[in-house]
């Protein structure tokens, strides 16, 4: 639930309820974090989990296109599936 914790230092954050058996709050997760790598500053902006990876991927422009993927059909083999779509 490392995403509800991230919620909770941004600048809105959704209520930190949690309904699992061994946290309650996903505050707690925040706690743990700054457990592990210290202070850890609350309300910041959209691009602050980002850090140093948002101007990255920034500078490096955009690397593809966007396609449409459509389903294709599997072409109808049988004598019972040609029947079928016949109507």
């Amino acid at each position: 639930m490392a995403g509800r914790g991230i919620d909770q230092i941004m600048s809105r954050p959704s209520d930190p309820a949690l309904h699992e058996p061994h946290v309650g709050s996903a505050l707690d997760y925040v706690k743990l974090a700054e457990r592990r790598s210290g202070h850890i500053p609350r309300h910041v902006p959209s691009n602050y989990i980002w850090g140093e990876a948002l101007d990255e991927m920034i500078d490096a422009g955009p690397i593809s296109g966007l396609s449409t993927l459509k389903p294709v059909s599997p072409p109808m083999t049988s004598p019972n599936q040609r029947a079928l779509t016949r109507g």
